[in-house]
C-alpha cells in the first residue's frame, strides 16, 4: 500500500514500489501492478487519469495505486500549459513544439505542477522509476542527480548524451540499452525476477522488462554505454533502417545488481 505522508523520513527505496513517470495509457501501470508493486503513475493529460481511475478502482481503493494528474517540471505547485496531441496522444507534452513534431496541431490545457522531491517527499522513494515524460525526460535525471535520495533501478527514454552524464552524477554506474522497437521479441521472465510473474505482450508504447529481469550480462558501464549511443545515432542519420527504433537507458549500481531481493 502506498501511505501519502508530508514527508518521506526515510532515503531507502521501498522494494514494493514502482513509479511510472508519464502513465499515457496505463498499460506498464497495469503490468507493475499485475507483478504485485504498488504504483505511483503520474500523468499530465486529466483524461488519461480519468480512463485509469475507471480501469482500476478497486487498485486506488485499495491503496496499491495513486494517480497524480499533474505535469513534471521544475516547480511544484503551479500551473503551466500541457499541450495534448489529439491525434498522436504519446506526443502530448508541456514543450509545445515537441507536441506538434507531427505536424498537427495541439490543444492546450492548464496543469498543476510537481517536481520529483515533491514526488519522494509524498510517496517515499520507490524501486524503480520508468520516465518517458515527452520533452522533459532529461529534466528527469537533472533533478534525480541533484536529490540524494535514489531508486535502484532508472529507465529513461534516451535524449541525448547528456542523459547518461546526468544518471552518472546521480550514482548509478551500470547502463543498458533497450530499443523499445523490438520489445514484441521480448517475453515476461519467468521465474520471476522482479515481483511475481504477470504474462504480456508487450509493445511500442510500453517500456517492458526492468531491474534484475533485463538480461545480466548485458550491463555496462557509462564510457561503454556512451559510446554505443552515439554509434546508434550516428547509423540512424545515415541511413534510418538500420538503425530502427528508438532506445531507453536503464540504469543502476552495481551494488543493486549484487543485493539479494
Amino acid at each position: 500500500m502506498i501511505e501519502m505522508t508530508t514527508a518521506s523520513m526515510s532515503h531507502e527505496p521501498r522494494s514494493d514500489l514502482i513509479y511510472d513517470l508519464g502513465m499515457h495509457w496505463a498499460l506498464d501501470t497495469d503490468f507493475y501492478l499485475r507483478k504485485g508493486f504498488s504504483v505511483v503513475a503520474l500523468e499530465a493529460n486529466p483524461e488519461m487519469c480519468k480512463r485509469a481511475q475507471e480501469r482500476f478502482p478497486t487498485e486506488v481503493a485499495d491503496g496499491r495505486l495513486a494517480i497524480v494528474n499533474r505535469a513534471f517540471w521544475d516547480t511544484e505547485d503551479h500551473q503551466i500549459a500541457f499541450h495534448v496531441n489529439p491525434v498522436k496522444d504519446d506526443w502530448s507534452s508541456v514543450k509545445k513544439g515537441w507536441a506538434e513534431k507531427g505536424g498537427h496541431e495541439s490543444e492546450e490545457i492548464q496543469v498543476e505542477t510537481v517536481t520529483l522531491a515533491g514526488l519522494f517527499d509524498r510517496y517515499g522513494v520507490p524501486r524503480y522509476i520508468k520516465c518517458d515524460m515527452e520533452g522533459v525526460d532529461d529534466l528527469f535525471t537533472q533533478q534525480l542527480a541533484t536529490d540524494a535520495r535514489r531508486p535502484d533501478f532508472v529507465s529513461v527514454e534516451a535524449m541525448s548524451a547528456d542523459t547518461i552524464c546526468f544518471l552518472r552524477a546521480a550514482g548509478y554506474d551500470r547502463f543498458q540499452i533497450v530499443n523499445q522497437a523490438l520489445h514484441n521479441m521480448v517475453r515476461p521472465v519467468e521465474p520471476a525476477r522482479e515481483g511475481q510473474f504477470a504474462d504480456a505482450k508487450f509493445n511500442g508504447h510500453m517500456s517492458g522488462l526492468f531491474g534484475k529481469e533485463l538480461p545480466p550480462e548485458k550491463w555496462i558501464d557509462a564510457e561503454e554505454c556512451l559510446d554505443r549511443f552515439q554509434m546508434f545515432r550516428k547509423l540512424q542519420l545515415k541511413d534510418g533502417m538500420l538503425a530502427h527504433g528508438w532506445i531507453d537507458f536503464h540504469a543502476t549500481t552495481q551494488a543493486s545488481l549484487e543485493t539479494t531481493a
